[in-house]
C-alpha cells in the first residue's frame, strides 16, 4: 500500500508507473484494498484507525471519479487502446 501511494505521487523507486494509464489501475488496486478492511475483526483497527482509513477511502474515491473528467485520461484511451475496453467498462 505504501509502494502504491509513493507511486501515486510519482516519489516511487520504480519507473514503471509514471505513465498516466497506470494512474487508473493504481486507483483501483487502492479502492479494493480500502473495501476489503474488515472493521468487525477482533483485531480491528482502533477507532481513530477506522475515522482515518473511512476518509482516505472517501477521498481517494472522489479523486477516483475527478479522474473520468480529465482530459488526459481521455488521452490515455487513445495512445493506449488495450486500456481503452478496461475504461470504458467501469
Amino acid at each position: 500500500l505504501k509502494e502504491a501511494i509513493k507511486r501515486l505521487k510519482g516519489r516511487s523507486n520504480s519507473s514503471r508507473f509514471r505513465a498516466i494509464y497506470k494512474v487508473y489501475s493504481m486507483f483501483k488496486y487502492l479502492l479494493t484494498y480500502f473495501i476489503s478492511v474488515n472493521f468487525n475483526k477482533p483485531n480491528a483497527p482502533k477507532d481513530y484507525l477506522k475515522i482515518n482509513v473511512i476518509v482516505a477511502y472517501i477521498k481517494l474515491l472522489k479523486y477516483y471519479m475527478l479522474l473520468k473528467d480529465l482530459p488526459i485520461y481521455y488521452a490515455s484511451i487513445v495512445l493506449y487502446l488495450y486500456y481503452k475496453y478496461y475504461f470504458i467498462n467501469l
